[in-house]
């Protein structure tokens, strides 16, 4: 159960890697300093995201916190689009059920991978490399 909670959890934070990677690479096309600092911030991430997942895999220590640090990132991303589309009344009209949807499929593998790192069978694995 260990592995598969591990491989799981590098799954999802490659894909979101991914995903800010994709989101970086528009950004740098922008104009205006804005633009660079959120094409900055976003390739930072995602080469965050990308390290931790290999570090998941190759049973580093760290990866355990950098795990736990991205997946309460993602949390609080996923709860502010939801708090957006119902308490905030969404910027735009008519957006609302996008951005309820975007956050509750931010949040199910987070929430997922929470419980997966729970496990003490998840815990002991990666303290005894």
């Amino acid at each position: 159960m260990a592995k598969f909670s591990l491989w799981y959890i590098s799954i999802c934070e490659s894909l979101l890697g991914f995903v800010l990677g994709v989101t970086a690479f528009n950004s740098w096309f922008g104009y205006g300093v804005q633009h660079l600092i959120e094409g900055a911030i976003l390739t930072a991430l995602s080469a965050f995201c990308f390290a931790s997942g290999g570090a998941l895999v190759r049973r580093a220590r760290w990866s355990l916190w950098s795990a736990w640090a991205i997946g309460v990132t993602v949390a609080a991303l996923a709860s502010y689009f939801i708090a957006d589309a119902f308490i905030l009344k969404a910027r735009y009209t008519g957006e609302e059920g996008f951005g309820a949807s975007v956050g509750i499929v931010l949040l199910t593998p987070t929430l997922i991978g929470f419980a997966l790192l729970m496990l003490p069978s998840t815990r002991r694995y990666l303290s005894q490399s």
